[in-house]
């Protein structure tokens, strides 16, 4: 019961740390592109 518990946790933690690193990155590598 409690490593189901973990595993959803992690996994919407993973897809939350997907989802703020993405934009960053875009975020980032979009000016540099500009610029250049």
């Amino acid at each position: 019961m409690l490593i189901t518990q973990v595993q959803k946790y992690v996994r919407q933690l993973a897809e939350l740390l997907s989802t703020l690193t993405r934009p960053q990155v875009a975020y980032r590598v979009v000016p540099i592109r500009r610029k250049r």
